[in-house]
């Protein structure tokens, strides 16, 4: 019997993963103030998330794997078997280090477009604030002379003085409204990855 005339064969094939994925953990989440706890718990939902993305491209990518090899089951020989089974296994792991190097760059292109949509808000935010911050500067350089002419007794001068102050008030809580919303876009902005 001419040995080379019986074709390689492997009856079974059995592809094994072995995956191990580390999340950041709060050693204490209930201490946080509930705003900083919220933020964290998103960060990481989000990490999560990532992570279990990769997990899913090396689940497929072992499932592509697990066929690739099946199609290479028989062979003339078991050297042609042996080459067979090595290209397809570096096949599939090329096809799976490129889905994760796609799924890093869709990834880190999704997280910049997030940051620059906060980072247009807070400059948007900023440029309100520089001409509100000049305004409330001037009033109250207008208002320290006015109370300086009111304390040397001129009178008519306090409906004015009154009249600027109730400006200058409903001008800073909007400066404060918008100083917080600001304060939130740069808290938001270096939360997002």
């Amino acid at each position: 019997m001419d040995v080379r005339a019986v074709p390689c064969v492997f009856p079974s094939l059995t592809v094994a993963l072995h995956l191990v994925v580390t999340l950041p953990r709060h050693e204490t989440p209930d201490d946080l103030p509930a705003d900083l706890r919220g933020r964290w718990e998103r960060l990481v939902a989000r990490v999560a998330a990532h992570e279990q993305r990769h997990v899913d491209i090396y689940l497929e990518g072992a499932k592509a794997m697990k066929a690739r090899l099946e199609a290479t089951r028989t062979s003339v020989s078991c050297a042609d078997l042996e080459k067979a089974i090595d290209a397809a296994w570096r096949g599939q792991q090329a096809d799976i280090e490129r889905a994760q190097a796609e799924f890093h760059a869709e990834d880190e292109t999704r997280a910049r477009s997030e940051r620059g949509a906060l980072q247009a808000q807070l400059d948007g935010t900023r440029a309100q604030l520089e001409p509100m911050e000049a305004e409330i500067r001037r009033l109250d350089a207008e208002l320290a002379d006015l109370r300086r002419q009111v304390d040397t007794g001129r009178a008519d001068l306090v409906a004015q003085h009154n009249g600027l102050a109730g400006r200058r008030s409903a001008l800073a809580e909007e400066y404060n409204r918008l100083v917080a919303d600001a304060n939130g876009l740069i808290d938001a902005l270096n939360w997002a990855r």
